[in-house]
């Protein structure tokens, strides 16, 4: 597995990322650089990103349940259909990422740069966004009830984001 900071993800990691290989559940992929990877459908579940650099990645449909991706950095990530339930993203920075119908339910998102996100049709129920930066994020259709912290007075169609079940 690669580790360490500011190191490129070795071709074999990120070819067993992509088959969905098992291997990569719970994996130590942190500080890594992985900038415009694409790894559609990888079960990363419970692996260790923090720190990592996925801006640009094509994450669609990954699994990345459970994953801890403190201060990990996701500039204009494709995460679309992600599940990211559970996951700890405290202090990363998803600026101007796509979320459209992905799962956060239960993630941590404390202080989190959401500014420009995408979440719309998101499951963020149970969510913890205390601190989080949503400026211009778009809510249309997320599902934010029992989330903690949100601040939505600058986010975009809030009056179309689900607040209860």
């Amino acid at each position: 597995m690669v580790n360490g900071g500011d190191e490129l993800a070795d071709k074999s990691s990120i070819e067993a990322a992509k088959s969905g290989s098992k291997a990569l559940q719970g994996a130590d992929l942190s500080g890594i650089f992985m900038r415009g990877v694409d790894l559609s459908g990888a079960n990363l579940t419970g692996a260790n990103l923090s720190r990592s650099d996925l801006s640009e990645a094509c994450l669609w449909q990954c699994n990345l349940a459970d994953a801890t991706m403190a201060g990990a950095r996701l500039h204009a990530a494709q995460l679309q259909g992600a599940n990211l339930e559970g996951a700890d993203l405290t202090a990363a920075d998803l600026q101007g990422s796509q979320l459209w119908d992905a799962c956060l339910r239960d993630a941590k998102l404390i202080s989190a740069n959401l500014t420009g996100v995408s979440l719309w049709d998101a499951d963020l129920r149970g969510a913890d966004l205390t601190g989080a930066v949503m400026l211009m994020t778009t809510v249309q259709g997320a599902r934010l009830s029992g989330s903690r912290g949100a601040d939505l007075s600058m986010s975009l169609f809030v009056e179309r984001a689900i607040l209860k079940d």
